[in-house]
């Protein structure tokens, strides 16, 4: 499988449902991992790789 298809496949997951807050992981009171609920109980978490080495950045753009 190529990254391309790895990634439409993993992302994909997402595809159609709402977000509907936010979650927070306080395993690491020093770098707390964040992520977003979606409406049908599913989290996604924001990890700086697919292994969960610390959390990441998300950048939002607005257009």
């Amino acid at each position: 499988m190529s990254e391309e298809q790895y990634m439409r496949s993993h992302l994909g997951q997402l595809v159609g449902r709402k977000v509907i807050g936010l979650v927070k992981d306080p395993s690491d009171e020093f770098a707390p991992v964040w992520g977003l609920r979606f409406d049908d109980g599913t989290m996604a978490f924001i990890l700086c790789d697919p292994e969960g080495n610390g959390p990441g950045h998300l950048e939002i753009e607005k257009h």
